[in-house]
């Protein structure tokens, strides 16, 4: 068993929540959207837990701060879930919305 550390859980987690926060703010409309497009291979509008990851490799290489620690930590199934807000494993353009929404405002509480 691999003991984590609860402060390292916190740094992930913290991490994780905040990996759709600064899209909206860092990258314009049609950055985010052709992340996305890049992402989602099968053309089926919402992204599964692999699309995701290549929708954050994507941000992470256009510069994304957030995104790049996510990909340096490895977060990525922390991130996923967090914003899978109805549980069915893919992740619809409403969902990335919703959690980047979200996000972006618990990270306005956090100084």
């Amino acid at each position: 068993m691999i003991f984590i550390s609860p402060l390292r859980t916190l740094a992930i987690a913290t991490i994780a929540t905040a990996c759709l926060a600064a899209p909206a703010a860092a990258l314009t409309q049609d950055q985010q959207r052709q992340a996305f497009l890049t992402a989602d291979a099968n053309g089926s509008k919402t992204l599964d837990k692999q699309e995701f990851r290549t929708f954050i490799n994507t941000l992470a290489g256009m510069g994304l701060p957030v995104a790049k620690r996510v990909r340096t930590f490895g977060v990525y199934g922390i991130a996923f879930s967090r914003s899978d807000f109805n549980k069915d494993g893919i992740l619809s353009t409403d969902e990335l919305l919703k959690a980047n929404t979200k996000f972006r405002n618990a990270g306005a509480n956090i100084k």
